[in-house]
């Protein structure tokens, strides 16, 4: 056999983390994913790509990224991945599952898909990235107008301001 492909990988995915309690380091899912798929071999799971990464688990890391984006997984913290409510209902239903378009996703997500991607990356520290983009009402990645903002607020010895490092004298 041959690895698996994405879309055959995502359910046992959500199913293996559903199992180890909703939410597991990698070292845990992929044994317990890999006796999903009996007929994939020892050297099967061998198999490197060109850059020399495991090809299985590379993988894995995609269909963990695409099911992020979907809001079906999320990142609690580097290495601790987790299943979402959303991530439950498609387990609940997975013969009547269809998998969102783009453009279905993009609608569902009123904060918009860069935002989303944030907050279900790693929740813990995109609360003030979010909070920050949100107020000014631009993309995330408009880091200026947040130096732009820190200097105008005089936020010299705030820790979190990047003016720091770059207000003269300072």
């Amino acid at each position: 056999m041959s690895i698996p492909g994405q879309r055959d990988i995502e359910l046992p995915l959500l199913r293996v983390l559903d199992d180890l309690g909703g939410k597991a380091k990698p070292a845990d899912i992929y044994p317990r994913l890999r006796d999903h798929f009996p007929s994939l071999t020892d050297a099967d799971q061998e198999v490197t790509l060109k850059s020399g990464a495991n090809k299985w688990r590379n993988c894995i890391a995609w269909v963990r990224q695409k099911l992020i984006s979907q809001g079906e997984m999320q990142s609690l913290a580097r290495g601790l991945w987790a299943i979402t409510a959303k991530g439950h209902e498609r387990l609940d239903r997975p013969g009547t599952y269809k998998s969102p378009t783009k453009t279905q996703r993009q609608a569902s997500q009123p904060a918009g898909p860069i935002l989303k991607f944030i907050e279900n990356l790693l929740p813990a520290t995109a609360k003030p990235v979010l909070q920050e983009a949100r107020e000014r009402k631009k993309p995330a990645g408009d880091v200026e107008g947040l130096r732009e903002r820190c200097v105008a607020a005089d936020h010299g010895a705030d820790p979190d301001c990047d003016n720091n490092r770059t207000r003269p004298g300072g």
